[in-house]
């Protein structure tokens, strides 16, 4: 029997606001306490990042707040939610970059919002533009 494998590069995604999916939310002991890692599908680079959020519960925290944009609404306090309420979704991430431990650079999601609200353009720099 024959196979073949594909091949993932693990570049580091552009800077900025992209169109994704939700892939899978999945809770990971860290050095930090157990966290949430939401793995994010950017549609048109085809490539994932990662967003982390901590387990509180608070309707303050990010995790809620991420929950419900994926949602498309407020969650019902009384049902909660889990993979299933967000899983296959589609937002806007907002993609960072940041430098590791090991000073390699690396990209991160940061904000999410609804896949109704216009992202496009938003984070334009006209920091190189002479007056």
């Amino acid at each position: 029997m024959t196979w073949k494998m594909e091949v993932r590069k693990d570049e580091p995604g552009p800077p900025g606001w992209h169109e994704a999916e939700c892939r899978k939310v999945e809770d990971v002991d860290t050095v930090h306490g157990i966290r949430l890692r939401w793995i994010f599908w950017l549609l048109k680079i085809r490539i994932e990042v990662s967003g982390w959020t901590s387990m509180s519960p608070s309707t303050q925290a990010k995790a809620y707040q991420w929950a419900e944009v994926l949602n498309g609404g407020p969650i019902d306090p009384a049902v909660g939610w889990g993979p299933e309420t967000v899983e296959g979704k589609r937002c806007w991430v907002k993609v960072e970059e940041y430098k590791d431990s090991k000073g390699e650079l690396r990209t991160k999601v940061t904000e999410i919002k609804s896949i109704d609200e216009d992202s496009e353009g938003e984070e334009a720099d006209f920091s190189d533009i002479s007056s």
